[in-house]
């Protein structure tokens, strides 16, 4: 499993899409476990084992947010979704 350092000497967490700001159906009031990235335009069946190397994710501090979104694209693709687990590309999903 990859896993991306937040902040040196915290914990580390793997980014998923669950929590993007891509991914308009996060985590919520709805309970989804399935998203859509609105920047790779595809449907994501289970966005907490899917991640790219274009994370956005707002609900981070300014200076976290900046540390993640640089290890996110060191260590994932940015012109794909991959599964956190093994780093494949997602299957090709049903465009919406």
């Amino acid at each position: 499993m990859r896993f991306v350092a937040i902040h040196e000497g915290a914990a580390v967490i793997p980014l998923s899409c669950a929590y993007c700001s891509h991914n308009p159906l996060q985590y919520g009031s709805l309970g989804l476990i399935a998203g859509y990235c609105v920047r790779h335009n595809v449907v994501l069946r289970h966005a907490d084992e899917t991640t790219c190397g274009q994370q956005l994710r707002k609900d981070l501090a300014a200076e976290t947010r900046e540390i993640a979104q640089a290890q996110q694209r060191k260590s994932f693709r940015t012109d794909l979704v991959q599964l956190l687990r093994s780093g494949k590309p997602l299957d090709k999903q049903p465009r919406l």
